[in-house]
């Protein structure tokens, strides 16, 4: 076999399984949301272009071509930027842990691929990875030892796996300078090799590239997890409402048997005039109640702040809870409806999950281009966070003012409907 096309078959064996190993860990640390087709292609393009022609082929050349020199440094840099991109397109993780996961993965790779690596070279009678570099029949254990071992391997580090999984990142700016710092240093290392002040200028060019990246990144993915976040309130909202048009369903159902029964028994009554009145009378009050049923969860026309009043009023009603809910013709502006609902939701809960409360009363308005929210209990023990009611009016200027007296409890929260 040819010398070059043997050692080129080597590298392309010990760098794909390599690459291979560090997807598989890198399965098991994160959570996938688009198919690995284009990390696969950025890997082979990589190993072919950098590893295989680059660093294989070209090397010599590389070091007195000064074109050459340039191709091989801009490339290389745009394959390790253009990697983190797939990593983030693929995963449905916050950049910052996808980066931290690949560099975890890859010094599981570098530990597991070289102990692989001196297990083939002793046997193969090699001092080193260079010695004699061309193919030989024990370099294809290198594959197969990966696929016997890596499921024991993941089986041992399986907890250590859930753990990164579930890991949520804290201190993400530091984290962040750590690994922007991480990825200079090592595009760096591949700079200070050559003294061509022309292949600095790129280098500072890569610096710049990759300082946008991050902050890119960054921004989509705070717009990413802004929109779960909506999505996911209006789930709950949903669940809320679906739950009392149920019970309301099963109130009027209930309510149309009792009628029906009155109606029965007023057919059923002689002349009697006092019998005839009692019954009428009854009649009149099961009316009464099925239009109390029919007029709960019409407290106004947002369907996200209905459902949470009608839920909230349920409870009250459960607990014997007189609920009291006025809502004006009130103006929102930019706020959306369901950052309304979740703020409200929460001051109400925070009020109801104490035990001493016989009374609530709550109040929305809109005055002078401020929305004007008020509840009222006679509950004794209420915490509120304002760190909470700045988050879901987040962008809005938000003052709230927390009254406890004796035996009364006002809450206020005033907001600006003009955003900041």
């Amino acid at each position: 076999m040819n010398e070059e096309l043997s050692i080129l078959l080597r590298e392309f064996l010990y760098i794909g399984t390599n690459m291979a190993m560090l997807t598989i860990f890198m399965e098991k640390m994160l959570k996938r949301k688009r198919s690995l087709a284009s990390w696969i292609i950025i890997g082979f393009l990589k190993l072919v272009i950098i590893n295989l022609i680059f660093t294989t082929m070209l090397w010599e050349q590389i070091h007195i071509n000064g074109q050459l020199q340039t191709a091989y440094l801009i490339l290389s840099s745009v394959f390790a930027i253009g990697m983190y991109f797939v990593l983030f397109y693929v995963y449905d993780e916050e950049p910052i842990k996808c980066m931290l996961v690949s560099v975890i993965s890859e010094m599981l790779d570098v530990v597991i691929g070289s102990g692989f690596s001196m297990f083939i070279n002793m046997l193969s009678k090699r001092t080193a990875f260079a010695d004699n570099p061309g193919m030989q029949v024990y370099d294809l254990l290198f594959p197969v030892l990966l696929v016997v071992t890596i499921p024991i391997i993941c089986k041992i580090l399986e907890p250590m796996f859930r753990k990164v999984r579930r890991w949520k990142v804290k201190h993400k700016n530091v984290w962040s300078v750590v690994m922007g710092a991480y990825i200079v240093v090592a595009l760096a290392s591949n700079y200070i090799t050559y003294k061509q002040s022309m292949l600095w200028m790129y280098f500072l060019v890569v610096v710049v590239i990759l300082i946008l990246f991050f902050v890119y990144a960054r921004l989509l993915h705070r717009r990413a997890v802004w929109e779960k976040e909506y999505l996911q309130k209006q789930q709950r909202l949903s669940k809320m409402q679906y739950s009392a048009i149920a019970m309301q369903v099963e109130k009027m159902e209930q309510a149309q048997r009792e009628i029906n029964e009155q109606m029965q028994k007023m057919m059923a009554i002689s002349d009697d005039n006092v019998q005839k009145t009692e019954a009428i009378e009854r009649f009149i009050q099961g009316l009464k109640r099925q239009s109390q049923v029919v007029m709960q969860g019409m407290f106004c026309d947002s369907w996200f702040l209905d459902s949470v009043l009608c839920h909230q009023m349920v409870k009250c009603k459960e607990r014997n809870i007189k609920a009291n809910f006025q809502l004006q013709q009130y103006q929102k502006g930019g706020i959306r409806e369901a950052d309304l609902a979740e703020l409200t939701n929460y001051l109400l809960e925070s009020i109801l999950e104490n035990d001493d409360n016989s009374w609530i009363s709550l109040h929305i308005a809109s005055l002078k281009g401020q929305l004007i929210l008020e509840i009222k209990s006679d509950s004794t023990r209420v915490k509120i966070s304002n760190r909470k009611v700045q988050k879901y009016m987040k962008g809005y200027p938000t003052v709230m003012n927390v009254k406890q007296l004796e035996h009364e409890v006002d809450i206020k929260v005033v907001c600006s409907l003009k955003k900041e």
